[in-house]
């Protein structure tokens, strides 16, 4: 069972690749704000809806239609991944190298 916010978010988000839409339109739409949204299409994501998210000029979110779609999905989660697990491996790398400064 959706929730009235989770639906109102879930109808604004179209089903294909082809048919992508950002955040902020998704904001501008429904007068929440973007932690708000992502938040919502947190939840239903865990709901079991197969949203996915393309980063970039290009990018927006869309519902999955078809196996191409998701993995186009998962392939951006896995580069998002290796990305944060590089800027962590940086970080501590920094601080490590902080008492070296001294």
């Amino acid at each position: 069972e959706l929730t009235i916010i989770e639906q109102s978010v879930l109808e604004l988000i179209p089903r294909g690749f082809e048919r992508k839409i950002k955040v902020p339109d998704i904001c501008s739409i429904i007068d929440l704000d973007e932690r708000d949204v992502k938040a919502v299409i947190q939840m239903l994501r865990a709901k079991g809806v197969p949203i996915v998210s393309v980063r970039g000029y290009e990018g927006g979110m869309f519902i999955a239609t078809n196996e191409d779609e998701r993995t186009i999905g998962l392939q951006a989660f896995r580069n998002q991944f290796k990305s944060m697990i590089n800027k962590q491996k940086q970080w501590v790398s920094s601080y490590l190298n902080m008492g070296k400064l001294s």
